[in-house]
């Protein structure tokens, strides 16, 4: 009985996570389907215009489509039951690996969204059949997300998903969706790749770390004030918590896709440990890089000791402290130098840091999100991290205060005025 309870408590969360996402479902700029594609024109992720308010509103259809898998039928309900932990697979043997969809009938398929399960996203074409039974590549989605959004032409056809390097690429897929054309509601996921210069970057251990410790930030920042916030993993254990932490950031207001680093959890006995497992000159180097590409002004960190002592989490303070150091040291890993110079980050704040602290106010209420404040998102967003909600729930504790940051370096002086991370930014900028 115990155990059912738990299960059912754990889908509820789910269902509020989801609906968070969903709530007031609102115009979104930029993320309308296209109505309809030339003769051989592909889609892309970037051919969506900007919404009307007299556009309906996308509908999901995951359910009614008819899916069969060219490889294999088996489990393919596993990519439309809403649990990260199952995924489909294609099977081992040779031939085309792809999935053929066919849209229900006087409904066009106008967008699918596709959940890896894999470490690896794989770069996909959507085809149909030409006049000459030829299949034919209408649509094209990149290898840069976890949940890659992908535009189609409106297509009232069976249509087929495949790798694009190779048909018989394997793909193992979590979660498939197919949504008609229209606007989009907010729970549909079109996230943007970073590419150059951002905001803010958030480096943490674990997904959940991004939101336990750091409190209303994400949805101040990355939701309320439109910066550009990029998240760094270091480390987990499951796949289903890559797709946990796209949810909550999504939930928070952020739109840059995270990036995962290839840095093993573990439990370890002592910081060195863990830092002997990572490799020490791939670690910093990793995080050096990520420095120099993406010139945060503003860096955020985990607590040097770990929050309540854990070991990966003052590993990856540890090398983000020491890759600060070198992005800005010219002698340090000359090919990334070249590719992207070096970068003195402006201001670093680390949680529950001693020096230089500044108190946030997360209860400030913030117009993106309807009223509710900084605190409040955070909590919402948490419930996305299904797998974590047996162990940890989202508060605002006097111990592991979320809202607490000391400045450990800066380029562009003290804060004197306080709540505000980007305080003197703008100076460093009138400057030049």
């Amino acid at each position: 009985m115990m155990i059912k309870c738990r299960k059912l408590l754990l889908a509820l969360a789910a269902m509020l996570c989801l609906c968070a996402i969903a709530a007031a479902e609102e115009i979104r700029t930029a993320t309308d389907l296209p109505s309809g594609a030339a003769d051989g024109e592909i889609w892309t992720a970037t051919d969506l215009t900007p919404a009307t308010a007299d556009m309906p509103f996308a509908e999901d259809i995951t359910q009614e489509v008819l899916i069969n898998g060219e490889s294999t039928k088996k489990h393919l309900n596993r990519m439309r039951d809403g649990n990260y932990r199952s995924y489909w697979e294609t099977a081992s043997y040779a031939g085309s690996r792809g999935l053929h969809i066919t849209p229900p009938e006087g409904k066009a398929a106008g967008a699918i969204v596709i959940r890896w399960r894999s470490i690896y996203n794989v770069a996909t074409l959507v085809q149909v059949r030409n006049e000459a039974g030829e299949w034919e590549t209408v649509a094209r989605g990149s290898d840069d997300f976890g949940a890659a959004y992908i535009p189609l032409p409106a297509l009232t056809q069976e249509f087929r998903v495949v790798a694009e390097a190779d048909p018989q690429t394997k793909m193992l897929i979590s979660e498939f969706q197919v949504h008609t054309t229209g606007r989009l509601p907010k729970n549909v996921q079109v996230w943007q790749k970073a590419t150059g210069k951002v905001d803010m970057m958030q480096i943490v251990a674990h997904p959940d770390d991004e939101i336990l410790w750091f409190g209303g930030m994400l949805p101040t920042y990355a939701g309320e004030q439109k910066k550009d916030v990029l998240v760094v993993c270091s480390s987990y254990r499951a796949f289903n918590r890559r797709q946990e932490l796209l949810d909550c950031l999504w939930t928070a207001g952020v739109r840059l896709h995270p990036v995962f680093l290839d840095l093993n959890d573990m439990s370890a006995p002592t910081v060195e440990a863990v830092l002997d497992a990572w490799y020490r000159p791939h670690a910093f180097s990793s995080v050096t890089s990520l420095l120099r590409k993406h010139q945060p002004d503003v860096l955020v960190l985990q607590d040097t000791k770990g929050e309540y002592g854990h070991k990966v989490h003052q590993a990856i303070v540890y090398v983000s402290q020491k890759a600060v150091d070198y992005a800005a040291d010219a002698t340090y890993d000359p090919d990334s130098v070249q590719l992207y110079g070096t970068w003195d980050v402006p201001k670093v704040y680390i949680h529950l840091y001693k020096e230089n602290q500044i108190k946030m106010d997360w209860n400030q209420p913030l117009s993106a999100f309807d009223g509710k404040t900084g605190h409040e998102v955070a909590a919402e967003a948490f419930l996305c991290h299904v797998s974590q909600l047996k162990r940890w729930e989202y508060k605002d504790s006097e111990k592991h205060d979320n809202s607490l940051f000391g400045l450990w370096h800066t380029t562009v002086g003290p804060d004197v005025i306080g709540g505000d991370m980007f305080e003197n930014i703008d100076k460093l900028y009138a400057e030049k």
